[in-house]
C-alpha cells in the first residue's frame, strides 16, 4: 500500500547543464496541486516527475535486497499501460487532484518497475514469512485467555492484516481466530475434565467475557453443553 508525500514536477529547458536545487513542495498551496518547477529558459526538452512515497510493503519482502535505483525498462503491455496513463494525466496536473493523480501513477510505476526487475523474485523472502506466522500461532498458544484480534496479532508479527488472515489460513488450514478458538477450547476441556471449576470460572479463565459466549463456542465445538460434556468424560474414565 502506498501513500502520497510530496509531487513536484521539474521541466529542464534546452541548453542548460545545471538542474536547480529540488525546492521541497510540501506547502498549503501546493497540497492538491503540485507545482511545476522551471530549470532554465526556453521550451522543455525533458521533464522529470519527484515525488516520495511511503510504502505498507507485503509480508516477507526483504527491503535489503531492493536496489536504491530501478530503471523503468518496460516492453509490450506494461510499458503500453504506462504511456497510456502518463499521456492520460499530464494535461490535468494543473487541475485540482493533480496530487492523487500523480500518487496513483506512482504506485503504478512503483509496482510494475518491481515486477518486472530480473532479480523480483528475490526480494521476497518466504521462510522469513513462515517464521512470522508460526511466532503469531506461538502468541495464540501462550496466551489464548487475551483478547486477540487479527488486526493485534498481525501488529505483532509486523504483518499487514491481508496477508496475514490469507498466509496464516494458507500455511496451518484454519483462520487466526478459529486457532485461537481451537486452543480455548483444547484449555477448557483440561479444566472441565480435570477440576472442579463452574462453567463461568472456565468461561473467564479461557478468555470469553460471558458464560454464554463460552456455551455457544464449546456446544458448536464438541457438540454438546459443557456440563454435560463433562458427565460424559468422567463416566468413561
Amino acid at each position: 500500500m502506498l501513500s502520497s508525500e510530496d509531487h513536484a514536477l521539474f521541466a529542464a529547458t534546452r541548453g542548460e547543464r545545471q538542474c536547480g536545487r529540488l525546492v521541497n513542495p510540501k506547502v498549503p498551496d501546493n497540497v492538491d496541486r503540485p507545482p511545476t518547477i522551471a530549470v532554465g529558459n526556453g521550451e522543455p526538452v525533458t521533464k522529470l516527475l519527484y515525488g516520495q512515497l511511503d510504502a505498507e510493503w507485503p509480508a516477507g519482502m526483504n527491503l535489503d535486497r531492493l536496489p536504491p535505483v530501478m530503471a523503468s525498462d518496460q516492453t509490450g503491455a506494461a510499458r503500453s499501460i504506462q504511456g497510456l496513463v502518463l499521456a492520460t494525466i499530464t494535461d490535468l496536473l494543473a487541475d485540482a487532484g493533480a496530487a492523487a493523480l500523480l500518487t496513483r501513477y506512482a504506485t503504478l510505476s512503483m509496482a510494475i518497475a518491481i515486477r518486472t526487475h530480473p532479480n523480483c523474485t528475490e526480494f521476497f523472502d518466504v521462510s522469513d514469512a513462515k517464521a512470522r506466522l508460526l511466532r503469531a500461532k506461538q502468541l495464540i498458544a501462550a496466551d489464548h485467555a487475551a483478547h486477540w484480534t487479527v488486526g493485534e496479532l498481525a501488529d505483532r508479527v509486523g504483518m499487514g492484516r491481508s496477508s496475514f488472515s490469507a498466509g496464516f489460513k494458507a500455511e496451518f488450514g484454519m483462520t487466526p481466530m478459529a486457532c485461537l478458538t481451537e486452543k480455548r477450547m483444547e484449555h477448557a476441556a483440561i479444566l472441565l475434565q480435570t477440576g472442579s471449576f463452574k462453567v463461568s470460572e472456565v468461561a473467564s479463565r479461557t478468555g470469553y467475557d460471558s458464560p454464554q459466549s463460552f456455551f455457544r463456542c464449546f456446544k458448536q465445538h464438541f457438540g454438546s453443553s459443557p456440563e454435560k460434556w463433562r458427565k460424559a468424560v468422567r463416566r468413561r474414565d
